[in-house]
Formats: C-alpha cells, structure tokens, sequence
C-alpha cells in the first residue's frame, strides 16, 4: 500500500461519493489523452484551478490511464483540515508561508512516489479558484520544486472547463496537452502557457458548436481539432467542422 494513500479508504469514498457526482456534474468529457506513458514514470497532472470538482475530475482521467494507481495531491493544510479524510485518498497539505511545511511535503511527495512509482499527482499552481476564462492564468512559482524531486515522471498540462449547456448540472471538460519531460523540469510560465493554450481551444470550441458541443466533443485519446487553436484574433469564422 502506497504512503498516504489507502485503497480501502478510497473504494469507499468512491461508492458513496461516485453516485453523488454523477448527479451533479452530468457528464466528463477528455480529450488528448496520451496513448501511452510508461508504468516506471509518475504522472504529473498539472491544471488550472477552476472549481470544488478539479481534484475529482482529474481522477476520471487516473480512471482512465491507471485506475489502480494511487495519486497524491498539494492542498493548502487550511483547506485540507476542513476536510481531514482526504488524507486518507492521497492529500498533502502545506503551508505556503512556512518554508518548513513546503520542504516536509516535497519530502512526503518524494518518499511516496519512491514507494510507488507509477503514482499520479495532482498540482493546481493557481492556488485558489478562478474562471477558467481568466488571463493571465497566474501560475504560482513553486511547481518546480515539487516536481524536481520526483526522480522519474512526465508532466501533463490540463486544461479544466464547466458549461451548464442544456443541463441544469453542468459538463466538463478536460483537454490534455501535449506531455513534457521532466528534465530539464519545466518552468511555470511555460506550464501556465500550455494550459492557457487549451483552455482556449475549449472555449472556441465550444462558441463554435453551442449547445451541440457534447455530441461534437472528440474521443478521449484524439485532441481537439487544430482549427481551435488559431490565435484569438482569427476568432473561428471559417472554421471548418472537424466531423463533416
């Protein structure tokens, strides 16, 4: 069993919580998941910070790579001691104030990617919420730090948006950009750049589809069609349908 992560706690958190979810977000929706990401390498999801929901709707994307691989994720300890059980599915908390705190979890962090290697975590450089239509993102400087003490891993920028559309309980949705090594470790700005890069393309995507974006979102393992990602300024008259 991996340090601070219990399988048990979590297949129970998961029978009561999953149902609950689902009756309020009313459906996940990924794009750009990678095809194949070596077991040997920790998985770090790095994403903007747009609702209560972002933890649990990144673990729909660990559902779909390595359902049984445990996750961690950095929270502030004043958020997580609201909700201390949360320790138990993989939490971290820190203090952002106190150096101390920030050296203890990088250590935690460590030791438990040591134990299981194959580990995701989870990592919002925002540090509190925002609408996902924000600019500048503003990545806090720090992500580095964490990632540079985890031996192996490949790092994912993530882009999170909610839309209501044409249901009381709204959709996300989830576009993964293109993965980058770990070494040289990547610097905020350039993570803050790629999410802000998906998130776009979501945006646009959906002004061009409205209430269809559902039924035109791509498979999980396809990326948004590359018309999305034209410079703002192109906005998408002339964009052409990327299924017919």
């Amino acid at each position: 069993m991996s340090r601070g992560f219990s399988p048990a706690a979590y297949a129970g958190f998961s029978l009561v919580f999953g149902p609950w979810m689902r009756s309020r977000i009313s459906r996940v929706n990924i794009a750009g998941i990678p095809s194949r990401i070596p077991e040997s390498k920790a998985i770090v999801c790095v994403a903007n910070h747009t609702s209560w929901w972002d933890g649990f709707l990144l673990m729909e994307l660990r559902r779909m790579l390595r359902p049984s691989a445990p996750f961690h994720t950095i929270m502030l300890e004043s958020e997580l001691a609201k909700s201390p059980f949360l320790r138990k599915i993989g939490a971290i908390g820190i203090d952002p104030r106190s150096p101390g705190s920030i050296r203890g979890a990088m250590i935690e962090l460590a030791a438990r990617i040591r134990d299981r290697p194959d580990s995701f975590v989870f990592y919002f450089p925002q540090g509190r919420i925002w609408p996902s239509r924000r600019r500048p993102l503003e990545f806090k400087a720090g992500i580095e730090r964490f990632i540079e003490v985890i031996d192996e891993s490949v790092v994912l920028p993530i882009a999170i948006h909610l839309e209501p559309l044409t249901k009381a309980a709204p959709s996300a949705f989830l576009s993964v950009g293109p993965s980058m090594a770990s070494r040289p470790v990547p610097r905020a700005a350039i993570l803050e750049s790629a999410v802000a890069t998906e998130l776009d393309a979501i945006s646009r995507f959906i002004d061009f589809y409205g209430e269809d974006s559902l039924a035109g979102w791509p498979e999980a393992r396809s990326r948004i069609a590359t018309e999305f990602y034209r410079d703002a300024d192109a906005g998408i008259r002339g964009a052409r349908h990327p299924r017919g």
